[in-house]
């Protein structure tokens, strides 16, 4: 630990106000009390202490609003970061600190405007996730004042929510906890949006050992614009078309018109783990004869998956070079 930091850890890590036991570490705190922008776990249980210390985990909070400069600043403010040295032909040293710290997750995002989080619910899937909840393989949890889809389990997942309402959760908590007296600023001063404005962020989490090797440490965060973390994701695209120019076979008609009815009741990834589950025989089949029936009608603005790529790359762009 850096000096600084290591006395405030001396003088209050028998304080349970601040640390307490986890599952896996001896012991965590949130540090924003002490002026850090991050929660420390200290210890990690599983694992010897070796002669340079123990495995700890720094979790840097609200990563998406600072610049990568700004993240490492962090880091160095409370680990003094070994610089190795690396031999080669003319003996300079080659400096393998802080940006050499292993990553353990990430969550890389694309927040859009003016679609809601119901018609990624309608128009989107997600490949290869096997989480079951209810009678499907994603969950839909309604907390508070929003709706989020979880498709997959975490630590890896994605997750799409109404980041409006996750604002608004947080202005409210913050006016309970200032004193009356207090001038807090608006919704509008403080977040730079409207409370009514619909902004759905879609967020692609990594971590439980998942991460890819180009952005496993902190010095391939240069990386990321290149990285797709929405790969498994499909979104509808082609218009809709009449049952009649699809097919004249009565019963695929029939069958598809009730798909169609399905994924818009309850979203395109629960109507698919719904065939498949219902008829395991050779359900990559019916889902292909099914396939046309799936896109929706509807007067809703939407997003491509090509533009959602577009808006996390430049998201990610001005983090790494601010």
């Amino acid at each position: 630990m850096t000096p600084e930091f290591r006395q405030t850890y001396l003088e209050t890590k028998e304080n349970p106000k601040y640390w307490h036991r986890a599952e896996h570490y001896s012991s965590v705190a949130d540090l924003r009390p002490f002026g850090y922008e991050a929660i420390l776990h200290v210890g990690l249980r599983h694992r010897r202490s070796g002669p340079k210390g123990g495995c700890h985990k720094l979790e840097l909070i609200d990563a998406g609003q600072r610049t990568a400069k700004e993240l490492l600043a962090e880091i160095e403010r409370i680990f003094e970061t070994p610089i190795r040295y690396r031999k080669s032909t003319d003996s300079e040293m080659q400096p393998k600190g802080t940006e050499q710290l292993q990553l353990m997750r990430i969550d890389l995002a694309a927040d859009v405007d003016a679609v809601p989080v119901n018609w990624f619910r309608a128009h989107m899937r997600v490949a290869w996730k096997r989480r079951l909840a209810e009678i499907g393989q994603y969950m839909v949890i309604t907390q508070g004042e929003g709706e989020t889809l979880y498709y997959g389990k975490r630590p890896n997942c994605l997750r799409v929510y109404n980041k409006t309402a996750e604002l608004r959760v947080q202005h409210k908590r913050l006016t309970r906890s200032v004193s009356p007296d207090a001038e807090i600023p608006d919704f509008e001063q403080l977040y730079g949006t409207s409370a009514d404005h619909v902004l759905t962020r879609v967020e692609r989490q990594i971590g439980g050992g998942k991460l890819p090797e180009r952005i496993s440490t902190l010095s391939q965060l240069k990386n990321l614009p290149e990285f797709d973390p929405f790969s498994r994701v499909e979104i509808l695209s082609s218009p809709l078309q009449p049952v009649a120019a699809i097919t004249t076979d009565c019963e695929l008609a029939l069958a598809g018109e009730r798909f169609r009815q399905m994924v818009a009741e309850r979203g395109l990834q629960r109507a698919q783990q719904e065939i498949r589950l219902r008829f395991p025989h050779n359900p990559s089949r019916t889902l292909k004869r099914l396939a046309p029936f799936a896109f929706l009608l509807d007067n809703e603005k939407g997003i491509s998956k090509e533009n959602l790529l577009e808006l996390y790359r430049a998201s990610v762009t001005a983090q790494l070079v601010a």
